[in-house]
């Protein structure tokens, strides 16, 4: 008796996990430089066994391509999303994990896909020299963004979590 009262309350909670709505993600969010990781100490953990060479050369690129968003700005539709950072024109991408050419305001050409899935939108940038893959997962109260760039060039993969504050009231 106590194995069947056992599953039936399993199988209850795994129905109410399934049906859980999924964090609505719409919406303008401010950056929370106190409750991130330092970019630029995981920048230099990265580099940290490369040769005393090419370490300046990543860490100056890494720098200059990671400076945190201060301002993130998401708008999905039935099948696509809009996300602008700091103001700048939003990157729209298909929901579906299609590719579709982006060009940086730098002049830098990227493969762009998203996907939704698991509560988090995941959007990667793949360029010649490597990949850079912003995952943005939701709460009540915010946004975490998780990034991870890899590359043939680094001898390990660059990661770190910055929190953002929903500014909409949504």
């Amino acid at each position: 008796m106590k194995i069947i009262m056992g599953l039936i309350c399993f199988l209850f909670l795994i129905s109410i996990y399934l049906v859980a709505e999924p964090v609505n993600l719409d919406g303008n969010y401010i950056y929370l430089p106190e409750q991130s990781e330092d970019v630029f100490a995981a920048i230099d953990e990265t580099v940290s066994t490369m040769s005393f060479i090419t370490r300046p050369i990543a860490r100056r690129r890494l720098r200059n391509t990671n400076e945190p968003y201060q301002s993130i700005d998401i708008i999905t539709k039935t099948d696509s999303v809009f996300i602008a950072t700091d103001g700048k024109p939003a990157v729209k991408t298909n929901l579906d994990g299609s590719s579709k050419r982006w060009t940086r305001e730098d002049g830098e050409e990227f493969e762009v896909t998203t996907i939704f899935k698991d509560n988090s939108l995941r959007q990667s940038f793949v360029a010649e020299d490597g990949k850079r893959v912003n995952e943005y997962i939701g709460s009540e109260k915010g946004l975490e963004l998780r990034v991870t760039i890899t590359s043939s060039k680094l001898k390990q993969p660059l990661t770190y979590r910055l929190q953002y504050q929903r500014i909409d009231g949504q």
